[in-house]
Parts: C-alpha cells; structure tokens; sequence
C-alpha cells in the first residue's frame, strides 16, 4: 500500500474515532499548526455533523462560528470548500454568477473522501491542509475571512479550535492556497 493510501486509511479512520487527526501527508494536524506557529484553543465535544448538533454541543465562544460544504461544478471536474457563517443561506444562483465559478452544487461524500480525505461534518477551512495536489478551490465569506476569531474542527467533528483568522489566512498562505473571498 502506498504513503499516501496508508494516510488516506488513517484519515478516515481518525474522522470516525474521534482519535489524533492525521493529514493527508501523515502529519498530526496539532504538529503541523505547531509547526507553522500557529496558536488555537482546543475544546473536545461529542461528535457534530451538522451546525445544529455543534450549536447544541459547543458552548458558545467569542468566534465565528461556520458552515462548511463541499461543492462541485457543473461538470464535477472543479471542487470547492465553502465556508459561511452559520447563519447565512446560500444562494447558489448568486454563486453561479461569479466568473470564477460557475453553477456549482453540492458534492457526494464519496467525492469529499476522494479529494479531502473526510467525511461530512470534518470540514473547515483547515481541511486545505489535505489537498496536497491543489485541485480544490476554498471560498469563503467575507464576514468571516474579516472575523477576528473563528471556529474550525481539526479535521474531525469532536474537536473544535479557536482560532485568530491572522492566523488561519497565514497558515492558507503558508500552504499556497488562496481563497476566493465572496459575499454571501
């Protein structure tokens, strides 16, 4: 078995365990923030798929709290990581009318494993540090690439980290991944 099927395996398994998440490149997601210095409180928490189960299990924090979802153009060849406050409703004909994009839809879980290596409820902004090869596209929402503070699970969906966005953009920047920065 390859390097990258082994993390690929270990990645799925971390996101249903609830153990240490491993990135795609075989790397605690903790030591890679380490290495990248990059500071976050963590707060650990029954497992949470949905923002309603996270509003419900994550105390409230001084942070912007996101939605994340997983999205594939109309031909499924481009993928992206949307990330909106929890609050906003996506219009995904607005979206569509961005030249960058596209129509656009939500993908499959079979998708988001291929390309991200996790499951529905583990996204976040920090889910870039999987797309090794670049072929996902991040956008996200003003509101929150202006917040102060955000809340990002690290990879999988029973912990949360609170983090600085000076940091979050650092760290994109740091991986080479520049998001697309719409209002929604």
């Amino acid at each position: 078995m390859s390097g990258s099927t082994e993390a690929q395996s270990e990645i799925e398994s971390v996101a249903l365990s609830g153990s240490t998440p491993i990135t795609a490149a075989g790397e605690s997601i903790y030591a890679l923030l380490q290495r990248h210095s990059v500071p976050y409180e963590r707060f650990d928490h029954p497992a949470a798929r949905t923002c309603e189960e996270a509003d419900r299990v994550i105390p409230f924090f001084d942070a912007a709290r996101t939605k994340n979802l997983f999205l594939r153009d109309s031909s499924g060849r481009r993928h992206f990581l949307l990330t909106v406050r929890t609050d906003k409703i996506i219009d995904f004909k607005s979206l569509a009318r961005h030249p960058d994009l596209g129509r656009v839809g939500l993908a499959s879980e079979t998708r988001l494993e291929k390309h991200l290596g996790l499951r529905p409820g583990c996204l976040s902004m920090l889910s870039m540090v999987n797309d090794l090869q670049h072929h996902v596209g991040l956008i996200v929402d003003r509101d929150i690439w202006a917040a102060d503070r955000v809340l990002c699970h690290p990879l999988i969906n029973t912990s949360t980290l609170i983090m600085a966005m000076t940091d979050v953009r650092r760290l994109l920047s740091e991986l080479s991944h520049t998001p697309l920065v719409v209002e929604i």
